[in-house]
């Protein structure tokens, strides 16, 4: 260990590190601090530049991330500095803090702070904490906090809280990706609880979307969902205009928006093969649905 006070040091790195542009200030910053962790003074060093102004915080925790530091990356996964909070959970994952660490932080953070926690502990799977944390927030925070670590939970406590927060979730996405099953079963459950005449197109969308929006591979799901869901023997033009709808959830991804429009056409085909129509089909499996016209608007086919 070096016999320099942690002052002297942390004033040397912030000296070092002010001419540089940023490129060259980070490949030097992880230099030091990877020596300064060999010599057994980067935790004094740390504690010195936490005491400063923002930037030399934000140094602090880069050089903590460099320097492999993990306990101190864990006391800042709730830090009130945005920047430093990033740094610091995504220095988490690979350090392995603790859960522990994680559930310290929940326990005293704001309700912003809350929100960017559970997307990190969703984002790396810390499966058992998700499962400990969504049920003492529902109990103290509510259900909509509570929805918010669903994506992250397992299978068992999903399934169990699923039908109950269902309302309640806005991360359909997240929740899809991480558990596509029980995404399909919500949409399945809410359009069975509609009379089959009294079904309108809005929640047949939002019951399809959802399963769009959580999984690509469900959206032959998502189709059969509005197919069952409109009369396929119907007026063409509205059917039509709701499968156009369909395919412009993915309008902000066009690759994705194409493929959906090629799927739709593929399981529309499909319906009015198995169930003729009485009128005269507005499609076939060779033109129409596959190109331009269930295509959204303003996409472009992927590459």
């Amino acid at each position: 260990m070096t016999d320099a006070p942690p002052l002297v040091l942390a004033a040397a790195l912030l000296d070092a590190l002010e001419p540089l542009p940023h490129t060259g200030r980070m490949r030097e910053l992880a230099v030091r601090a990877r020596r300064l962790a060999a010599q057994g003074s980067l935790r004094a060093v740390l504690d010195e530049l936490e005491d400063g102004d923002p930037y030399e915080r934000r140094i602090a925790v880069i050089a903590a991330a460099v320097g492999r530091d993990a306990e101190w990356i864990g006391a800042r996964l709730a830090d009130e500095d945005a920047v430093v909070r990033g740094h610091a959970l995504r220095a988490a994952r690979t350090l392995r803090v603790p859960d522990t660490a994680y559930e310290s932080a929940f326990a005293d953070a704001s309700a912003a702070v809350r929100r960017h926690l559970a997307r990190a502990i969703v984002a790396d799977r810390r499966t058992a904490l998700a499962d400990r944390l969504v049920l003492d927030g529902r109990a103290t925070r509510g259900d909509i906090e509570a929805a918010r670590l669903l994506p992250g939970c397992s299978a068992t406590t999903v399934g169990a809280l699923r039908p109950e927060l269902r309302r309640s979730t806005a991360c359909w996405s997240s929740l899809g990706h991480h558990h596509p099953g029980p995404v399909l079963d919500s949409a399945e459950e809410e359009l069975s609880g509609l009379p089959a005449a009294a079904r309108p197109a809005s929640a047949v969308l939002a019951a399809a979307g959802r399963t769009l929006a959580a999984h690509r591979d469900l959206v032959p799901d998502a189709v059969a969902l509005l197919a069952r869901s409109l009369d396929l023997a119907g007026d063409p033009d509205t059917l039509h205009t709701e499968l156009v709808a369909l395919a412009a959830l993915h309008a902000g991804r066009p690759a994705l928006a194409a493929r959906t429009a090629a799927t739709v056409g593929r399981r529309v085909v499909g319906y009015r093969v198995r169930r003729p129509a009485t009128r005269t089909p507005c499609c076939s499996s060779s033109h129409g649905w596959r190109g331009r016209a269930i295509r959204p608007r303003g996409s472009s086919p992927p590459n």
